[in-house]
């Protein structure tokens, strides 16, 4: 998951063209964070840590990121061949639409929690 992470925050930060020592800086404060974290945790806690993380990477898995990459992908034949034919017009609209559902199911398990 730390990989995951890491990758997201470079690519967020736009540290790809960085220097090494900004790169391990941000690696070295991200592991700092979740060991903080980590180690404020009781065994209590630990539950309500998992379950609120397999609410959010369940419906990222599951909704989120196919509806993103999708739309990604058809973002970059529109830019190659033109505009969408009716069909793909139609697939990006349910492409949103999931998107939106996979984010509301997410915060809504997050509040169950």
């Amino acid at each position: 998951m730390f990989s995951g992470l890491k990758s997201a925050m470079f690519e967020l930060l736009d540290l790809n063209s960085r220097s090494k020592s900004i790169k391990d800086g941000v690696s070295i404060a991200t592991l700092t964070i979740i060991t903080f974290t980590a180690c404020k945790c009781s065994e209590e806690n630990v539950s309500t840590v998992l379950e609120i993380v397999g609410s959010l990477l369940g419906c990222a898995a599951a909704y989120i990121l196919p509806a993103i990459l999708r739309l990604a992908h058809m973002k970059r034949q529109r830019q190659r061949r033109g505009l969408y034919p009716r069909q793909n017009q139609i697939e990006v609209l349910l492409n949103h639409v999931i998107l939106i559902f996979g984010v509301g199911v997410s915060a809504v398990g997050m509040y169950m929690t």
